[in-house]
């Protein structure tokens, strides 16, 4: 079974550039669904896996002091 879309090196380029500039210019914004400590990474990985999120799952690092 195949899924997805195959694009060309120059299509996925030019895609990737068109997504890099509405970010910068504030129109493409990602959804972030969940947070999750880095401890806690399992179970980020498991929610992914099971399809039980929405949008961007984030894995949050702590910065060392």
């Amino acid at each position: 079974v195949l899924r997805g879309t195959a694009l060309t090196p120059a299509e996925s380029r030019d895609l990737s550039i068109e997504a890099l500039r509405l970010a910068a210019a504030g129109q493409l914004v990602a959804t972030i669904g969940q947070e999750y400590p880095l401890e806690r990474a399992s179970g980020a990985h498991a929610a992914i896996e099971d399809r039980s999120t929405i949008g961007k799952t984030l894995l949050c690092v702590r910065a060392e002091a």
